[in-house]
């Protein structure tokens, strides 16, 4: 029960008691001074049923209010968590924040809150595995693909280094988090931080390539965090000092060069083949894109 629900059950106790006050006190003047107010003897009893039936109609009202919401949740548990989540939740990590937005109307972020509100009614998004004991990729794997990305980008500071250098008990708040609304081994934990991991780094990528590097000559454009995502003031200043600082940007080079490097040996390998040119090309394009995804920003995948 919320502040909110308590405050309104006060407000009713209170209304309850001040009828029961007004009653007695208007049943003690009626025997008391009979003579002087003989004339409300009809008045009297019809403002007791009418302040009772106003009483009763106001708690019937709020009953029916609450069998709403616990029928809305159960449609929700139904609709969402056994086999219909892929219509609710876009696929992809894009999306931005688990808050309803209505001017971008995506229906992702107000799944991800659907979800969060079914668990709380102890309904979990029951998870499928494999013979390897990951979670599957069906509809409720996307859920939990979609929710990870989430967590990860609301409860993980962009401000730290690399994922490694993430503090243990930030990681189990995560874990939690997320076991919380879905029902999830023991097993799959490390499945699952090590998604949470690469969703957090992308998340970072990301912020870099969008807003940071294209107004790295604009500091009053820098100045702000992106409306778009939650990100404290002072975290979004060190993330971007460190994302402009030299010996960062001496550490993509190189990490560029080395892809590059990578590309050219793909190419003298495979040159001598009867493979055709486009072919290479696009051979060595997706896996110079594996090589980069590995080792963007030279952080490893660690739990």
């Amino acid at each position: 029960m919320n502040i909110k629900e308590c405050f309104m059950h006060f407000k009713k106790l209170c209304y309850a008691i001040a009828c029961y006050v007004y009653t007695c006190v208007v049943i003690y003047l009626y025997f008391c001074y009979y003579d002087y107010i003989c004339h409300v003897f009809v008045i009297v009893p019809i403002l007791i049923a009418v302040s009772l039936m106003f009483l009763c109609r106001q708690y019937s009202m709020g009953r029916k209010k609450q069998v709403v919401a616990v029928e809305e949740i159960h449609g929700v548990v139904d609709a969402e968590l056994h086999g219909v989540a892929d219509t609710e939740v876009h696929e992809g990590t894009d999306r931005e924040e688990c808050s309803v937005d209505v001017q971008k109307n995506k229906r992702g972020p107000t799944s991800m809150c659907k979800l969060t509100a079914a668990a709380r009614w102890g309904k979990k998004a029951k998870i499928d595995y494999d013979d390897m004991g990951r979670p599957l990729y069906n509809a409720n794997g996307k859920a939990l693909q979609s929710y990870i990305g989430c967590v990860a980008r609301t409860m993980v500071p962009i401000n730290i280094k690399s994922w490694p250098t993430v503090p243990e008990n930030i990681k189990q708040k995560l874990w939690e988090e997320i076991s919380n609304v879905f029902e999830l081994t023991p097993q799959s934990e490390t499945a699952v931080m090590n998604s949470a991991s690469q969703k957090w780094r992308d998340f970072k990528n990301k912020l870099t390539s969008r807003f940071v590097w294209p107004n790295k000559d604009n500091p009053e454009k820098l100045s702000s965090p992106p409306s778009q995502y939650q990100i404290p003031k002072a975290v979004w200043k060190a993330f971007v000092d460190e994302r402009l600082h030299p010996s960062w940007e001496r550490g993509e080079e190189e990490g560029l060069a080395a892809c590059l490097a990578y590309v050219s040996d793909v190419r003298g390998r495979q040159c001598g083949g009867e493979e055709e040119e486009e072919d290479i090309e696009a051979t060595v394009t997706t896996m110079c894109m594996r090589w980069w995804k590995r080792h963007h920003f030279h952080e490893t995948v660690m739990v």
